[in-house]
């Protein structure tokens, strides 16, 4: 199949760093009815209708997608034909010949057979191309815009390339139709913080404007090319893949024009500790990262103020050193289990957790509001001012886990997590359980030796909306979470409890967790306990994972996740 040709006519890029987003919606996709209706069946009357649909000839604009050369139709490619009818509206594609395109490929004849006595007079008519970006109604398909583009020019030639038609039929004759585009495209290169050109070694590129958020996953090329809606003195924010590492750039007041396109090139620093998967937390598609690990406190100079990302997601202290001896700590101690942070007294950042667990005793001492372990300097966390990483709320993560849109794996759609586990290796490593995270558009890499079933992601509970359980859990094997993981998955260990200086695992062989999120407990619990999402063991057999109220005195771990309060 020829791949579609464009002109451009370039506009002065020496000062263009990027260009920002603005929405875009077209004329008369209002007027069309919101229930789709099915053609009705030919009863006779039978009409070939034909007609010549161009492209508009303005040489100031660009219009398709090669560098050079003018738009042109090419044969196989379809146009899709959206018209009124009697009872509502049909649809019909309509593959073009060779012998179809006449005037250099500037012009095509489209033809179609019509029931003539179901054609609505002077009923509107849309012609959209390529065919694969209209619905059924003739609206824009822009799920595919969103999720399906790989960065080459040619995907994006044939798939992607929205131009469009509005018109009326002539009494019952089709009209002639010039095509208008109305995506704005971009050619994306990519620089890391030193300089150096890694668009060729990114796994994936997410762009986002408002809610719109673009996911494209390239393999080795030199530039990614990406389909937008048009954009006027918006925000972009844009995240770059490299396996696990993420780099990020976000550019404010800029725009991109309909039927335009555009080479962008990006200086985006890696983001310090963090991983690469994109999780949206609300309707509005706001996306979080999460941390490398899990957040741990050092005693160094008499003080528990300096503080690290664990450097593997599977990595915790268990039960020695800071996490047993929080209350006479010594030089090197760490801890990675935390009361519920508060800027209150000896609950700051919930180092000293109070061992008592009867709020209704006089002497029951957690208070204050939440104080976000984000506001500490990580060291290994980019955060030398703080504030560039935060907790998650209660509904943040319940959202994650319940509602948002992601991938399908091993035929599961929507699947946002897996109950997973690694085996102890009989030498003294412990066995480690969690919670495996999929980003929002997830791949799942070829696997050598772990099994994903169909019944271990998403599986629903009978225990009420706020719980999940699984049976049987995942067994991951370390070579293959190394592929997982570089696609962008999220692990949260099961690092136990902490009451005062004593730690529980529950079972070293199937240890059990619980991470804090940023929100007070509800109803009679508000004033001493606070959301946790939980994982352990049911009955000896299931593993759950929940969002519920936990006791603020307890100590668990934290997972924090960007961007933070700076870097909004």
């Amino acid at each position: 199949m020829n791949i579609m040709k464009m002109t451009m006519k370039y506009l002065s890029m020496a000062s263009l760093f990027i260009a920002g987003a603005m929405m875009f919606s077209c004329s008369n996709e209002n007027d069309i009815p919101d229930t789709p209706q099915q053609p009705e069946k030919p009863t006779g009357n039978m009409v070939t209708l034909t007609t010549t649909i161009s492209w508009a000839d303005d040489s100031t604009q660009t219009r398709a997608l090669t560098e050079g050369g003018v738009k042109t139709f090419a044969p196989n490619e379809k146009v899709a034909v959206v018209f009124e009818t009697l009872g509502g509206y049909s649809k019909v594609d309509v593959t073009l010949s060779e012998g179809d395109i006449t005037n250099g490929g500037k012009t095509a004849t489209i033809s179609l057979q019509l029931n003539n006595s179901n054609i609505k007079e002077n009923g509107f008519v849309k012609y959209i191309y390529p065919a694969a970006m209209a619905k059924d109604n003739g609206d824009g398909d822009f799920d595919k815009l969103y999720n399906e583009q790989d960065g080459t020019l040619s995907t994006l030639a044939s798939t992607f390339d929205y131009a469009r038609f509005d018109g009326n039929f002539e009494g019952t004759q089709l009209p002639k139709g010039t095509l208008t585009n109305q995506l704005a495209l971009c050619k994306f290169t990519i620089k890391d913080g030193d300089g150096t050109d890694i668009t060729s070694q990114l796994t994936k590129l997410t762009i986002k404007n408002g809610s719109d958020v673009y996911s494209v996953n390239p393999s080795s090329l030199s530039n990614i090319w990406v389909a937008l809606k048009p954009i006027t003195s918006g925000k972009i924010d844009i995240y770059a893949a490299k396996g696990w590492a993420l780099y990020r750039k976000t550019v404010s007041g800029k725009t991109l024009a309909v039927n335009t396109l555009t080479p962008i090139k990006v200086t985006a620093p890696q983001v310090p500790g963090a991983l690469s998967g994109l999780f949206s937390v609300n309707d509005n598609h706001d996306l979080v990262y999460f941390s490398q690990g899990n957040l741990r406190a050092v005693w160094h100079n008499s003080t528990w103020a300096n503080w690290y990302f664990a450097n593997y997601q599977h990595d915790f202290i268990k039960n020695y050193q800071g996490n047993v001896s929080v209350g006479n700590p010594t030089e090197g101690d760490a801890i990675d289990l935390f009361g519920w942070s508060t800027n209150y007294g000896s609950n700051y950042y919930g180092i000293n957790a109070s061992t008592e667990q009867d709020p209704k005793k006089d002497n029951y001492v957690y208070q204050g509001n939440f104080y976000d372990w984000g506001n500490t300097i990580i060291q290994n966390g980019g955060s030398e001012s703080g504030c560039l990483w935060r907790t998650l709320s209660y509904d943040e993560f319940k959202y994650i886990l319940k509602t948002r849109s992601a991938s399908t794996i091993s035929g599961k759609a929507n699947a946002r997590f897996l109950m997973a586990h690694f085996p102890g290796d009989g030498e003294g490593k412990i066995h480690i359980a969690g919670v495996v995270l999929f980003p929002d558009n997830y791949k799942l890499p070829d696997l050598d030796h772990t099994t994903i079933t169909y019944e271990a992601v998403n599986m629903s509970s009978t225990y009420g909306a706020e719980y999940n359980v699984w049976e049987p859990v995942a067994t991951l094997d370390w070579g293959d979470w190394g592929k997982m993981e570089a696609a962008g998955a999220v692990f949260l260990p099961n690092a136990g409890s902490r009451v005062g200086t004593t730690v529980d695992l529950d079972d070293e062989s199937y240890p059990w967790g619980g991470y804090w999120t940023s929100t007070k407990g509800i109803d009679n619990f508000e004033s001493w306990c606070a959301r946790t999402l939980q994982c352990e063991r049911y009955d000896e057999k299931y593993q759950v994972v929940f969002v519920d109220a936990t006791s603020r005195h307890i100590g668990l771990s934290v997972r924090l996740v960007g961007p933070g309060a700076y870097n909004q």
